[in-house]
């Protein structure tokens, strides 16, 4: 991105806003690592929440809690069988 894209994208104080900062972040990551990083970060959470639903269903299910079955969550991601 270019300096004076940088200055237009400023607000009236000269800071930039979240979504600005966001937006350049992202186009830098992308830049950077290319479309197939965000292809695998999202195959990794698509996994994660697919594995916690399951977990969570199963356990549920049983009569746990919620404080248990988030023990029992996270105690399965930290140490996978």
């Amino acid at each position: 991105m270019s300096e004076i894209n940088e200055v237009n994208e400023k607000n009236e104080k000269g800071k930039m806003t979240a979504v600005e900062m966001g937006r350049k972040g992202g186009t830098t990551t992308k830049e950077r690592y290319g479309m197939e990083y965000y292809h695998k970060i999202g195959e990794k959470a698509g996994n994660t929440i697919r594995r916690r639903l399951y977990w969570g269903k199963r356990l549920d299910e049983a009569g746990f809690t919620d404080e248990e079955l988030r023990e029992i969550i996270s105690n399965k991601e930290n140490n996978p069988s």
